[in-house]
């Protein structure tokens, strides 16, 4: 996680990618979360409309006068493509988390600061996942989604680890996700059987039990 003080005379070198940002009080840890196709555009965008008095958002505006210009950080939460959907998703799973300044509480327009606020829905979002699905990636493409993957904070903070018991709940392997379980197994489909193992609704994935690590219930029945 990068993180950048607002400067008056807006000479921050400030990376000019797709991201999910936050703007934070630093002396309570309130965030306003937003994304962008543009980070150091948005940077400058937000910052001149603080100094200005004339941000949108009223709850980060009263704050920043309130507690002042030195109070206030600009942290780059994680870089990503620059997918509209995958900005908003992404988007979305900060604000539930951490998004205290956010008037809105749904994702809301990538590019712009206004912008009517959009929600996706589960159709959109099954739309989404139906479109990579079907899409071929090129070696580069796959390769970048991959790094991204592996250094997104947000797939870190998710990320369970399993355990993999024989039928006769001998203990055979742990595995530090459930992809990396289906990996063993040579099969990242069998990420779907593996969690639904791992949430009791079947009994057995690819002829084994599967737990999570830190489940209360971890009796392998």
């Amino acid at each position: 996680m990068e993180k950048f003080k607002f400067y008056y005379n807006g000479q921050v070198n400030l990376p000019k990618h797709a991201g999910i940002y936050a703007i934070v009080n630093i002396l309570n840890n309130k965030k306003y979360v937003g994304s962008t196709s543009n980070l150091s555009k948005r940077y400058r965008q937000h910052f001149n409309l603080l100094v200005k008095n004339k941000h949108i958002n009223i709850h980060l505006q009263n704050a920043y006068n309130k507690y002042g210009n030195s109070s206030f950080e600009f942290w780059i939460l994680e870089q990503c493509d620059d997918i509209p959907d995958t900005l908003l998703l992404l988007e979305q799973k900060y604000i539930d988390s951490d998004g205290n300044y956010n008037i809105c509480k749904i994702a809301g327009k990538t590019t712009g600061i206004k912008g009517k606020a959009h929600k996706i829905t589960e159709y959109q979002r099954s739309k989404i996942i139906e479109a990579n699905k079907n899409r071929i990636w090129t070696k580069e493409e796959l390769e970048r989604r991959s790094l991204l993957m592996k250094n997104s904070p947000l797939v870190a903070s998710q990320r369970k680890p399993v355990l993999q018991y024989s039928t006769d709940n001998k203990l055979l392997n742990e595995f530090d996700s459930i992809m990396s379980a289906a990996r063993y197994l040579k099969n990242e489909n069998a990420r779907v059987s593996i969690k639904r193992c791992c949430q009791r609704k079947q009994k057995l994935a690819y002829n084994f039990k599967w737990r999570y690590k830190y489940d209360n219930k971890n009796d392998k029945q």
